[in-house]
């Protein structure tokens, strides 16, 4: 798999979420994150620090989820 469609993948689910999410949130959460690879449907996704990972974690994961699940059509892990 390419480098790049991680990234890809990534940006379709970003362009999703934003749309359900509030801009505020979106900036402060979503932003900045950059997929690193995705790897036997398991996404890894880089953030800047701890209180971003835990708030992408307990309060958007089921959402998250869901948009890499709609665009590759796989269960997958994040």
């Amino acid at each position: 798999m390419a480098n790049t469609q991680p990234q890809k993948i990534w940006q379709k689910a970003l362009n999703t979420l934003e749309v359900d999410i509030s801009p505020a949130v979106f900036n402060t959460f979503f932003k900045n994150t950059t997929a690193e690879s995705l790897d036997k449907n398991i996404i890894t996704v880089l953030v800047n620090d701890r209180y971003q990972k835990e708030n992408l974690e307990l309060r958007y994961y089921g959402q998250i989820k869901s948009a890499l699940d709609d665009i590759t059509s796989e269960k997958n892990e994040i």
